[in-house]
């Protein structure tokens, strides 16, 4: 038996997108890119690749108040 998986929750770097679809229905699941984050997502990973430490890179988005998923920091 096979099911359809759905990511849950907030995830950095998308938004909630809920769509209308073709029999009416809310569509719920869907993601859509959120700019601003996918940014730091990118800026994130580039840096890690680049040999910064992970404890490095959360001080540094902390100092620049970067906010996190939910809005807190």
């Amino acid at each position: 038996m096979h099911s359809k998986a759905k990511a849950g929750g907030l995830v950095y770097g998308y938004d909630i997108s809920h769509e209308v679809g073709p029999d009416g229905t809310i569509e719920r699941g869907g993601r859509k890119i959120n700019e601003a984050q996918a940014k730091i997502v990118q800026r994130i990973f580039n840096a890690y690749v680049t040999g910064t430490s992970p404890a490095a890179l959360a001080k540094q988005l902390n100092a620049e108040k970067v906010p996190a998923p939910n809005g807190g920091t």
